[in-house]
């Protein structure tokens, strides 16, 4: 490799800020570039790409060389990210955002597509003291980087478009001179005093229109409005615990990484971000997991949010139009295909590739999905009090059906399990435990929502009763103390952890004591034992690979339902604490240095926040209710709890 092809180092992972359009969202490092960005939607090919590429990937920058960054935030309850940079004479703020137009917020109305689809993204410069030089820049490459975009000169000066693809086209403007380069890079220079602004807008466009143009009046107007919608939608939170900012801000990424115009809600907008350093655990996390949607489901439903928990199992039910008979691992969010492929161009953060797209394990067995999707449709006909609408009370008996079926002929067979096994199957202890957790959920459902014969439920019962064993005692590993992964193994598995927390296992039997003490143990590191790791063992993969954070919540759960939840509240609010300065986490937390591993924001690891933050304040408010029941007994009502 020659010495200009070098990958520069890139910027921690922990230094971005996220914005988004609940169609596509874009990466905002603290210096102020926009260094990934897919459009128009989570899963489009790239254009800004710097992410993966620090040399010679697409970015939008502002700045000049004496800006220093200062500090950062979200205007409160939005996504709307602020940063603020100081210079010789004077100082000044980047606002950034992307103009959203989804559904109304308004839980009354019926679940609806997104009426106006057009997408901008916004960036406002104002100079709050002094005097500021700077410049927009924008150095866009299409395709992953493949091929440099092309502004043409029609219409003003500070008009300029270039084709995006077949269908659309990018349109740039400002309120100063568009300088256009040779290789496509557009500059915007400004020179600015105390309260004046200058802005940039990025349109994605179906054609040209000079007829319409945006003035610095209309900017504010576009700020003002996403404002006022993503300050509506988090003013609807339940939630009133001591967490609430933490809360919040992840349930406003949850809504971020969702696809407003069928529900989906993807895993990260994200791909290529490595979980181990060095390694090759590289992965594309632009899609929508069957996994995700207990918890996801959970998160919204536990908030208030019941359409957009509505909005996401009817995603899920369209997305498999055989109302569940044929389930699939993961889902695009549009109908292109999953295949995986290596883009052998793109170096990949700090030169650890490969760079991939699409995903290898969808089409992989993993029969744990069963019990999550049941998980999901049974918290969502609770927090309806069975009463759905009409689309759902026609598809959601022959789901439930369908989904104990798969659950009834997978009971004892080996798959690939919570972690997308790519060295083999084996018949794990956590999806033959989530077998059972879609038979009971089954039950549960059946017998609430009616239309269902006693034989069948009783047939699912019985089922749920003859594998309760395969996961309770044929795991259970007497010489070394706790559940193991599968029948026989030695290997200890965090995903225990989550079989708990869905009622399979007892949180205070002995046996999950001494499985927690031998997770806290082994899995933990001496240095930070508030993270843990999925496994220890070899899995064929290159690399040592960090901390899961979920992993670490589990915990954090599993504490809490056995009692302790002194110390469990104690360990989630130093998890909370090791998020970045804006609230957001990765998948994976390097034990020592604190440094985010994985693809970022992980909405895996935001749900864990919002339901443990929810969990611990149902445990404490129980805790304190039997504390008070306690208080109120008689001195012969306490010597006969005592006997």
């Amino acid at each position: 490799m020659s010495a200009d092809k070098i990958p520069a180092a890139s910027s921690p992972i922990s230094a971005y800020g996220l914005i988004g359009d609940t169609h596509t969202t874009a990466l905002v490092n603290r210096s102020g570039s926009i260094d990934w960005l897919c459009w128009p939607r989570h899963d489009s090919p790239a254009i800004c790409t710097r992410l993966l590429d620090e040399n010679d990937g697409g970015r939008l920058t502002v700045g000049g060389p004496d800006w220093t960054f200062r500090d950062r935030r979200y205007l409160p309850g939005t996504n709307i990210l602020e940063t603020r940079f100081t210079t010789e004479t004077g100082e000044v703020t980047v606002t950034d955002f992307m103009v959203v137009h989804p559904p109304t917020t308004d839980r009354t109305q019926a679940c609806a597509k997104t009426v106006d689809t057009r997408q901008r993204l916004l960036r406002i410069v104002t100079v709050t003291k002094g005097t500021v030089s700077g410049q927009f820049e924008v150095r866009l490459r299409a395709d992953y980087g493949q091929r440099p975009f092309a502004f043409d000169r029609k219409g003003k000066d500070r008009h300029l478009s270039a084709k995006l693809n077949e269908e659309h086209k990018l349109w740039a403007e400002s309120d100063h001179p568009l300088v256009s380069g040779e290789d496509g890079t557009l500059q915007v220079p400004f020179n600015l005093t105390k309260s004046h602004r200058a802005f940039l807008a990025l349109t994605l466009v179906s054609e040209v229109r000079s007829d319409n143009l945006l003035w610095l009046d209309d900017a504010l107007e576009e700020l003002r409005h996403t404002r006022q919608y993503w300050q509506k939608w988090s003013g609807l939170i339940e939630y009133k615990g001591p967490h609430r900012a933490m809360v919040e801000r992840s349930a406003l990424v949850l809504k971020l990484l969702t696809y407003s115009p069928s529900g989906a809600i993807i895993a990260a907008p994200t791909t290529g971000l490595p979980e181990a350093v060095p390694g090759n655990r590289n992965y594309d996390y632009r899609f929508s997991w069957i996994r995700d949607a207990s918890f996801t489901i959970n998160a919204f439903c536990n908030l208030g949010y019941s359409r957009e928990a509505e909005d996401y199992l009817r995603f899920l039910s369209d997305a498999e139009a055989s109302d569940a008979s044929k389930l699939r691992l993961l889902y695009s969010i549009s109908d292109e295909q999953t295949d995986e492929k290596v883009l052998d161009h793109l170096p990949g953060w700090n030169g650890i590739g490969p760079v991939r797209i699409g995903n290898a394990a969808a089409d992989q067995d993993q029969h744990d999905i069963y019990g999550e999707f049941l998980v999901a449709v049974h918290a969502y006909l609770e927090s309806v009090a069975y009463d759905p609408p009409d689309w759902a009370v026609k598809r959601i008996p022959a789901i439930v059906r369908n989904l104990a079926e798969h659950a009834l002929r997978h009971h004892g067979k080996p798959d690939r399990g919570i972690w997308e096994l790519r060295d083999g199957s084996a018949k794990l202890q956590h999806s033959q435990a989530l077998l059972w957790v879609a038979l009971d959920r089954a039950v549960k459902t059946a017998r609430k929502l009616g239309g269902f014969k006693e034989e069948e439920i009783a047939v699912w019962q019985d089922a749920a009763n003859r594998i309760r064993p395969l996961f309770d005692d044929d795991c259970w590993n007497a010489e070394q103390g706790f559940y193991a992964r599968s029948p026989g193994s030695d290997v200890l598995d965090a995903a225990v952890l989550r079989t708990v927390l869905f009622d399979a296992l007892e949180a205070d039997s002995d046996r999950m004591r001494s499985t927690l003490d031998a997770v806290e143990r082994l899995l933990t590191d001496p240095e930070d034992r508030d993270l843990v790791y999925r496994y220890r063992q070899d899995d064929g993969l290159e690399g040592k690979e960090a901390t899961f954070l979920a992993c670490a919540f589990w915990r954090v759960g599993v504490l809490a339902l056995r009692g302790d939840v002194d110390r469990a509240e104690a360990v989630f609010e130093r998890l909370l604490d090791k998020a970045n300065d804006l609230g957001l986490f990765s998948e994976e937390i390097e034990s020592g240095s604190d440094a985010f591993r994985g693809n970022f924001p992980q909405a895996f690891s935001h749900m864990c926040v919002i339901n443990h933050a929810i969990r611990l304040q149902r445990c404490r408010n129980a805790l304190n209710a039997e504390q008070r029941r306690r208080s109120e007994k008689s001195p012969q009502e306490i010597l006969e709890t005592i006997k």
